[in-house]
């Protein structure tokens, strides 16, 4: 993710082997995230990109 005020980061997730799962969770994560960093919660496990 990369947003006008905060750094560009990256976070890795693993879910599993199941494809269809695995896609259904990623939109959630995802949806997620930009929640987290809309409401300004610390979005923890980041990994910071220079």
């Amino acid at each position: 993710m990369a947003t006008k005020e905060n750094e560009t980061f990256a976070k890795k997730f693993h879910f599993g082997y199941k494809r269809n799962l695995n896609r259904e969770y990623s939109v959630w994560s995802a949806f997620n995230m930009v929640r987290q960093l809309l409401v300004g919660e610390t979005i923890p496990d980041t990994v910071k990109k220079k």
